[in-house]
């Protein structure tokens, strides 16, 4: 009699542990079902908030590389610049709805890194028309992007590719223009407890150039970042 109540007392403990892993068990695959996934992916398909990452303001198209070669440094560099395009903090917002779980209408807009363009000291193109031996310029996009997404697995995670256009704004005192340029990205997404979805993800946007004598004043700068966004879904 006695061994048998202590058997029940001591099998206790056990049996609520087994129970509680047993639920903990069932939540998590419930969770990663397909049907709870897309119900909490229905939910609630419109989303707004920032971003924020690491960027690069790319003008290495435009760049003169001499290489110590007399005939470049004394040619090219009349229109070239010697130096420009710097990487730094990037940051913005966005706002998207997703038509259905696997595909989305997005909006972005960021602020890239400015940049120092740096041109040859004495006598140049940007020294004469312009008066100018170095200009600091500001670049910022807005884009437009269709997203489409797949679950990664039995999981709660979307990877997803993205593209569409980009409006790209440059802002110095050689230009002050907007031009329409291509965008696509790659990156993945969850969507975390409070209707709060975190997603990771790269984004390039292509530039522009043409060949005149002063190419600086038309360039505009390819933009590459990482970045992270967390934002609402309402």
């Amino acid at each position: 009699m006695h061994s048998n109540r202590c058997e029940n007392l001591c099998g206790q403990p056990r049996g609520i542990k087994l129970n509680l892993l047993a639920m903990l068990l069932s939540c998590c695959i419930s969770y990663g079902n397909s049907d709870t996934l897309m119900e909490l992916w229905q939910r609630r398909p419109f989303y707004i908030g920032p971003l924020l990452g690491y960027g690069s303001t790319d003008w290495s198209m435009l760049v003169a590389n001499c290489n110590q070669d007399p005939v470049c440094a004394s040619g090219i560099t009349m229109s070239a610049p010697l130096g420009a395009g710097d990487s730094g903090w990037v940051w913005g917002g966005t706002i998207g709805y997703e038509v259905k779980p696997f595909w989305a209408l997005e909006s972005m807009f960021m602020r890239f890194p400015s940049t120092t363009v740096l041109f040859q000291g004495g006598y140049n193109y940007y020294t004469q028309y312009y008066n100018l031996t170095t200009l600091r310029s500001t670049t910022w996009a807005f884009m437009g992007v269709a997203k489409f997404m797949t679950q990664i697995a039995h999981t709660g995670w979307r990877g997803f590719a993205n593209a569409g256009i980009d409006f790209t704004f440059r802002d110095d005192v050689l230009n002050e223009s907007m031009r329409i340029n291509p965008t696509f990205g790659v990156g993945i997404n969850y969507v975390l407890p409070h209707n709060i979805m975190f997603e990771l993800a790269f984004q390039y946007v292509s530039g522009y150039g043409e060949a005149n004598i002063v190419p600086a004043a038309t360039y505009m700068p390819f933009l590459y970042t990482v970045h992270a966004k967390l934002m609402y879904r309402v």
